[in-house]
């Protein structure tokens, strides 16, 4: 029994000083900063946003455009771009086609006038019609009648000559240019030239400015000057003749107003004097039509007409389409133009 006891005493013993050897001094665990659980994540302050529905597809495609928009260009480098972005008109040429249609610009002689140097290597200076060439044909497309193109006119004209140039040509709106090329590099005898284009807009009848400006290009390189230097005219012809027709498709009915009185006769009543004053007012190019007189007895009835200028050799054929009666027109006076406003034209 003796035994027993001493052999239990030890194994007691041993177990207690393992159990002390391997507990070892104090650990404290410190704690670690894990995110809380996703379904315990503080709620952001603000109002709660339902989701978004899926775009329509037309406000995708006008996302779609307007990222593209700001999107710089991808590099290829078997496509050759211009080292520019051509000038964008306010109008685009089916609107500006329209409106030369609406505005009887087709029935409009039209001339192109242009004084363009090329300054070409070993102090050589040549004359160039590029500028011009390419201003008549964009004023074709938009169905303008162009009766000529010529050098005759000076880009700063007097009245006197714009007097003569107007009845020696029999026509009332004249586009002028003036623009030169000078060399600007030379690259492994490749030439790169500068040009710089002014272009005007004159209306012959009453003087007046329509439309004005100056622009600035470098054109392709070539191994030729003369190349070189007509590309950059034609790049600037290009933008100038995109301004020029903006300008007087918005500005023409502004330059080109006049007051004229007319004599009509065979006026039999009232009521026929007011029909050929509604009928003058509805076509094109007569903004209103004001009766200023009327004879009873004598039939004889004086109206003034605002309209364009070059509606006035129609105003015969227009009473006469009209039919009201037996209305004639006895005369067309010669009228007063009027000067637009400088704050209408800019």
């Amino acid at each position: 029994m003796k035994r027993i006891r001493i052999s239990i005493i030890t194994v007691l013993l041993g177990s207690a000083s393992l159990i002390a050897g391997c507990a070892g001094p104090d650990r404290r665990v410190e704690p670690r900063d894990y995110p809380p659980p996703r379904d315990e994540q503080p709620v952001r302050p603000g109002p709660t946003e339902e989701p978004a529905p899926p775009p329509e597809r037309g406000d995708y495609v006008q996302r779609e455009s307007q990222r593209a928009q700001h999107e710089p260009p991808v590099q290829d480098d078997n496509i050759i771009r211009p080292a520019y972005e051509p000038l964008r008109g306010r109008l685009s040429n089916a609107e500006k086609q329209e409106i030369v249609r609406r505005a009887l610009f087709d029935l409009q002689r039209v001339i192109v006038c242009s004084d363009e140097a090329l300054h070409l290597d070993h102090g050589r200076r040549e004359s160039s019609t590029v500028a011009r060439d390419v201003l008549a044909k964009h004023l074709e497309e938009l169905t303008y009648h162009v009766v000529a193109t010529t050098n005759e006119l000076r880009y700063q004209p007097s009245e006197e000559q714009l007097d003569w140039f107007r009845e020696a040509n029999n026509c009332n709106l004249v586009f002028l240019l003036r623009g030169e090329a000078e060399p600007f590099d030379v690259f492994r005898g490749q030439h790169l030239y500068e040009s710089r284009l002014s272009g005007r807009v004159l209306n012959l009848t009453t003087h007046q400015e329509i439309a004005s400006k100056t622009i600035s290009r470098q054109g392709e390189r070539f191994l030729k000057a003369e190349q070189a230097a007509e590309s950059a005219l034609v790049l600037a012809a290009a933008d100038v003749a995109t301004y020029l027709t903006d300008e007087v498709s918005r500005k023409w009915e502004v330059t080109s107003l006049i007051r004229i009185p007319i004599v009509v006769t065979n006026i039999e009543h009232a009521q026929e004097l007011d029909d050929l004053r509604i009928g003058l007012q509805r076509r094109p190019g007569i903004y209103y039509a004001s009766i200023e007189r009327w004879d009873k007895e004598s039939e004889v009835a004086h109206l003034e007409l605002l309209c364009r200028i070059d509606v006035r050799e129609y105003l015969i054929g227009y009473v006469d389409d009209l039919r009201i009666g037996r209305i004639q027109v006895q005369r067309v006076e010669r009228g007063r133009i009027i000067k637009a406003n400088q704050e209408l034209i800019d």
